[in-house]
């Protein structure tokens, strides 16, 4: 299933059915909801999938827009916060996206695990390439020193993040809803690469799985922290889907297919069939080389 997330337009627009539109136009029939929509923009979108006007693959939690929140933050609350009003709010709103997602019969919802905010290692990593140090002797054993500083934190905050779920894959269940775990970009971010299968694991869930961004696993390849043609191999028994956008090096991300150096035409084919890959772009990519990203990967990819 291809499809596309209102990420790209959603400034753009006050009103849910002009954003749906405007994709209409350039033969866009299916949609994520992506984070950062307000209820205002998304009452809409809803009316239109209603009647039948686009479809919906997913939704990225959380979605509603908490109404507290003013910019788009999408980590604003976190299942590994110290905080325990922060992971109540977090399972809150990711129980309304699930909600969401259902009534808009939507297969999946994308979430973030969370993080852990003590370390910097994503900022440092790329303040020692500005200043041309990067593979140098400096940027190894800022690599090692934050390795064993994340490896030494993760075990609590995997117990918040495990704990968080429980309650979402009730629900889940019960709504039929899948839940994609994302990769994400930092190395700071929970689960990592290696915590990430067998934590999924230890839920034996039919409703819970991997979400691969391809942008953020570009990233971290970049920055020496995994094989990105590896890391998918690995995958791909737990794939729920993936959000696919093109990276300049080393973190200029959400780029339209073909204007980075992502490999997807060896990447692509490494993914199970039957998968959920959207197209989530950033609000300053230009509407044409959008436009000829998309025919172009449905040409190549999608035929």
């Amino acid at each position: 299933m291809l499809s596309f997330s209102t990420s790209w337009n959603r400034r753009r627009h006050t009103h849910g059915e002009a954003l749906v539109e405007e994709l209409l136009e350039m033969g866009i029939n299916t949609i994520e909801l992506g984070h950062g929509l307000k209820v205002s923009l998304l009452q809409g979108i809803v009316r239109m999938v209603e009647q039948g006007a686009i479809r919906v693959s997913s939704v990225h939690n959380f979605c509603p827009h908490p109404i507290e929140m003013q910019g788009d933050s999408p980590d604003c609350y976190e299942f590994t916060s110290h905080r325990e009003t922060d992971r109540i709010r977090a399972v809150k709103l990711t129980l309304k996206t699930l909600e969401l997602a259902a009534h808009v019969g939507a297969k999946a919802i994308v979430v973030h695990g969370g993080r852990v905010r003590t370390l910097n290692a994503y900022q440092r990593a790329l303040e020692l390439i500005q200043q041309g140090k990067f593979l140098t002797k400096e940027f190894g054993d800022m690599k090692i020193e934050f390795v064993k500083m994340r490896e030494a934190a993760g075990p609590r905050r995997l117990d918040r993040l495990r704990s968080a779920l429980r309650p979402i894959l009730s629900a889940a269940q019960n709504l039929g809803v899948l839940v994609g775990l994302e990769n994400r970009e930092k190395y700071e971010d929970v689960p990592s690469e290696r915590e990430m299968l067998p934590f999924l694991d230890s839920f034996n869930s039919p409703y819970l799985g991997y979400w691969h961004d391809f942008g953020h696993a570009q990233i971290k390849e970049n920055l020496c922290y995994l094989d990105h043609a590896e890391w998918l191999k690995k995958t791909a028994n737990y794939l729920i889907g993936c959000h696919v956008h093109d990276v300049q090096w080393p973190n200029h991300d959400h780029l339209p297919p073909g204007q980075g150096e992502v490999k997807f035409d060896e990447l692509i084919p490494l993914l199970p069939k039957d998968i959920i890959i959207v197209f989530e772009l950033g609000p300053d990519c230009e509407r044409e080389a959008v436009l000829d990203a998309w025919q172009k990967w449905r040409q190549i990819f999608d035929s």
